[in-house]
């Protein structure tokens, strides 16, 4: 019986060595290009876009998530939405700790993770308000660039992850890892944001303190891996990549970005979250969302 005879229940993903062994890798690039998404959907999801008059800026068309820089000591909080001044966070003076809910409430519902009706006090506490300000700064962007093609005709396919931790200039990348299509990781480095860090986001980014003491790793450098391994047509996977463009200031635009691949049924803002993408769309994946399906459930097992 052939895999297209086997029912959707009964499908199994298939393992990395099968996936090495049967698959030609431009054979793959080709068919995972076929998920790139396109520009529209690029500007739709808030990604960094080439600026054409200013080669180190992006543009974002996603005006109605992008807001005017706020370059003021006055910050609104993104946990708990209250206005605080910045030097009370960094100096820890600041009396008033952040309570807020751990994800937000849609559509006036109550708050999926504890429950409590939107505009209720918030289910968690922080010593320190957070801003991520830096978000809608279009400067200080780097490019990817146009290479040959390898002997191997693909430009290459790797899965890209970033985790942010809050700091005086706003969320800052502080871990940065890649991994090939064949499941090997090519970076997994903790990076220094060369600021102060006001909270370290452990509980969604897994960075603490002893993470980053004594990393010389800078976002530079970082920068500088992406350049170094990726072109302009390498394709990157993710779910909400444009978040690790972002915090890594960087413009790439053949992306492939499962949370456009499997769009949430209402739309944005709303985006499917990665844990429940499996039990829904897993049985039913082509050979080239396997792998990119595989590459993912490796990634977050590191």
């Amino acid at each position: 019986m052939s895999e297209e005879e086997i029912p959707s229940k009964r499908r199994r993903v298939l393992d990395q060595k099968d996936i090495s062994s049967k698959v030609n890798v431009k054979v793959l690039y080709n068919k995972i290009l076929l998920h790139r998404a396109r520009p529209v959907y690029l500007d739709r999801y808030g990604y960094p876009r080439p600026d054409g008059q200013h080669p180190e800026k992006a543009k974002f068309s996603n005006l109605s998530s992008v807001q005017p820089i706020n370059d003021s000591d006055n910050k609104t909080c993104v946990r708990c939405e209250k206005s605080f001044l910045l030097t009370e966070s960094i100096e820890n003076t600041s009396d008033k700790k952040c309570v807020y809910h751990k994800r937000r409430s849609y559509q006036g519902k109550p708050h999926d993770y504890c429950g409590r009706r939107r505009g209720s006090r918030g289910c968690r506490t922080a010593d320190n308000h957070v801003h991520n300000d830096n978000l809608r700064d279009p400067s200080n962007y780097i490019a990817t660039i146009k290479k040959t093609i390898p002997d191997d005709g693909s430009p290459g396919i790797y899965s890209i992850d970033g985790e942010m931790s809050y700091t005086v200039k706003g969320r800052t990348l502080t871990k940065f890892t890649v991994v090939d299509h064949n499941g090997k990781v090519i970076c997994n480095e903790f990076a220094n944001p060369v600021c102060q860090i006001i909270d370290y986001n452990t509980e969604f980014s897994g960075i603490t303190k002893s993470d980053t003491d004594g990393t010389t790793t800078i976002l530079k450098d970082v920068q500088n891996f992406c350049l170094e391994k990726f072109s302009s047509d390498t394709v990157l996977i993710g779910h909400a990549v444009e978040c690790n463009l972002i915090a890594l200031r960087l413009i790439h635009e053949t992306i492939v970005d499962t949370a456009i691949v499997f769009p949430h049924p209402r739309g944005l803002p709303h985006m499917r979250a990665l844990r429940t993408l499996g039990a829904t769309f897993r049985a039913v994946l082509t050979t080239a969302e396997r792998v990119l399906w595989r590459v993912w459930i490796l990634f977050y097992d590191l």
